[in-house]
């Protein structure tokens, strides 16, 4: 068996694999900061009283916002599913929001490897999907 064969059978037998669990609480000044580098208007991302005004409890997540890398440590991912940074790149992310997320909700999920796919090319590229699911609490 070749180096390429073992490398994706290896890979093949990790899906499923995944990260541990975490957990963070959604800082008010992070939201703000990022609110104003998207240049947003709406004053629900950083301004509290705006936010409680239009009823809610506190300073609402931009959307986007709260992805893995906000709350999980982009070493951790690297670490569990074997990933070689110097030759890995991010292709799509894909956003399913099922609720508002504020300023002080404490977030917890884990990424699991869900699939491979070899990209046909000069030389194969591999690529997995990692799906990351979050409960607030």
């Amino acid at each position: 068996m070749n180096d390429t064969a073992v490398f994706i059978d290896t890979a093949r037998s990790a899906i499923g694999m995944s990260t541990p669990l975490f957990r963070g609480v959604i800082e008010r000044t992070r939201l703000a900061d990022y609110a104003r580098a998207l240049r947003l208007r709406n004053p629900v991302h950083y301004q509290l009283a705006a936010a409680r005004a239009a009823g809610f409890r506190d300073i609402v997540a931009p959307p986007g916002f709260v992805i893995s890398h906000s709350l999980q440590s982009r070493s951790t991912k690297l670490e569990t599913f074997g990933l070689n940074e110097s030759r890995t790149l991010a292709g799509e992310l894909a956003f399913d929001p099922c609720g508002v997320i504020c300023a002080g909700d404490e977030l917890s999920g884990k990424t699991v490897r869900i699939d491979l796919q070899e990209k046909a090319g000069r030389r194969p590229m591999y690529a997995y999907t990692l799906e990351t699911r979050f409960t607030n609490q």
